[in-house]
């Protein structure tokens, strides 16, 4: 178990090196993108301080997989409610009392994030886990890596194109004016919260218990765990989606004062709260279709329900009807009733039993491939013929050396296995090699972002800009500045 959470620890902070190169140069991208010059700069600078909380916040979401897995739910409970409220503390700090701008919110998250992880490292290692568990460095974690991204791209693409639809929303929002952006800012956050408050942890454990029921061969399981988890978060969306109508004039004062930006966001509340309920609906659907290990159904739904349907009627609602903010939430609102009711279709029509049979199936895979190994060694130990597979690199070759070495052998076996051992000695030099060229790959890519941001002058390719307090900007040409603007210097 160890060895997968070190392995899991190297690959995770691999992939978190493209995202620091991306935030790096996020200021240049917004202004590529059309935004406004004050929102790219204050951006930019928000994500260049949140380099350390992405960090700490990727190894944080590990840990708490590894603990639950480990069936400790109440450990990982205790210690958000210590973070959050470390979180909380550091942003009254920070915006309240040191007066400090934009970098207030990155800091404070980074510094909950670093206590969550030290916690959790502390729990592991010397509380909960530490007799169970041995901490023993192996070189078995740069072993596996194709089984962990072949596990994960399905997974990844699933939820980025659900996620990354409401990005999108925020980059067309940047471009109708700071108003908008706030209100659109606003709204994702109720959105946020409301989801995290049932129907995640419902959707999560749906498949969860999905998954049990496909191992223990039970095909009337499934079925009854979406329908009560449907009907659990029907009854939750109901009440909750009347609060929200009801308060829409006050909850977007907890976030902002601004007069123009509450009234936006209570026009919009009705909209919000209609999603609420779809959006439940959506984390059920999406929890069993992972429960089912069939990610790329879902991924399908969602490119087709969310790009090729929300995106471009959002665009011409927004910029062609004029309907503003409003235009991108109607566009994401039909988008995702239509998801939803082809998510509910797809599961209610599956059938569990030939389910269990392809879960059965890949279960029986990845023992085949123990079993043919276990294979090979008798074999060997019985002929003396060694048979490699030069496709399958990514093996557990230290396992396979340590069975080798106990085997009863004869005397002319011994130089077969001999140069079988070194063989393997080789692939390992191979897979080694392959993960360092990997490696240094990545670490090319944050250094040439690096030396992007120290060394490129963006004015010389963006100029500078003047920003009219009605959110239009436009580019001051030979330094002629006008009146009644903000001055922004990419």
């Amino acid at each position: 178990m160890i060895v997968q959470l070190y392995r899991a620890t190297i690959l995770i902070l691999l992939c978190c090196i493209p995202s620091c190169a991306l935030y790096l140069n996020a200021e240049p991208l917004l202004l590529l993108l059309g935004q406004n010059p004050l929102i790219a700069k204050g951006t930019g600078e928000l994500l260049l301080y949140l380099i350390p909380g992405l960090l700490f916040s990727s190894l944080g979401q590990l840990f708490i997989r590894f603990v639950q897995t480990q069936n400790y739910v109440y450990a990982p409970l205790v210690i958000m409610i210590f973070v959050n409220g470390i979180n909380a503390l550091m942003h009254y700090i920070l915006i309240y009392i040191m007066n400090m701008d934009v970098r207030a919110s990155p800091i404070s998250q980074a510094t909950a994030y670093f206590f969550q992880v030290v916690c959790f490292i502390v729990y592991i290692k010397f509380i909960g886990l530490s007799k169970n568990i041995n901490f023993k460095f192996t070189t078995e974690v740069w072993e596996d890596w194709n089984i962990w991204f072949r596990l994960a791209i399905p997974g990844l693409i699933m939820i980025s194109l659900e996620w990354t639809i409401y990005e999108i929303g925020g980059f067309i929002a940047g471009t109708l004016g700071a108003r908008e952006l706030a209100a659109q800012t606003i709204i994702l956050s109720i959105g946020s919260i409301s989801y995290t408050l049932l129907p995640l942890g419902v959707g999560s454990a749906t498949g969860i218990r999905v998954g049990q029921y496909l191992g223990a061969r039970c095909a009337r399981g499934p079925y009854s765990v979406f329908s009560v988890a449907m009907t659990l978060v029907g009854c939750w969306a109901l009440p909750y989606v009347g609060i929200l109508i009801a308060t829409r004039r006050y909850l977007p004062r907890v976030f902002t004062s601004d007069d123009g930006v509450i009234e936006l966001v209570a026009e919009l509340m009705p909209i919000i709260a209609y999603f609420q309920i779809i959006d439940g609906a959506n984390g059920i659907c999406s929890g069993v279709l992972k429960g089912s290990g069939l990610q790329t159904v879902g991924a399908i739904v969602n490119i087709f329900c969310l790009y090729m349907f929300a995106v471009p009627l959002g665009i011409c609602l927004v910029y062609v009807v004029n309907l503003r903010l409003t235009g991108i939430w109607v566009g994401l609102v039909s988008a995702a009733t239509l998801q939803v009711s082809t998510l509910c279709i797809i599961c209610f029509r599956l059938n569990w039993t030939t389910q269990i049979k392809l879960a059965l199936e890949r279960i029986k895979a990845e023992n085949d491939s123990s079993e043919i190994a276990m294979k090979n060694l008798d074999e060997i130990a019985a002929t003396g013929i060694v048979s490699v597979d030069e496709d399958n690199n990514d093996t557990n070759l230290s396992q396979k050396n340590h069975q080798f070495n106990h085997l009863p052998m004869k005397t002319n076996q011994k130089s077969i296995i001999n140069q079988f051992n070194k063989q393997n000695h080789s692939l390992n030099k191979m897979i080694i090699r392959n993960r360092i060229i990997f490696i240094i790959i990545l670490l090319l890519i944050l250094i040439t972002s690096i030396l992007c941001r120290l060394f490129i002058y963006l004015p010389d390719y963006f100029g500078i800009y003047c920003v009219y307090n009605n959110d239009t900007f436009i580019q001051i040409i030979n330094y002629n500045i006008t009146d009644n603007c903000t001055v922004v210097i990419p």
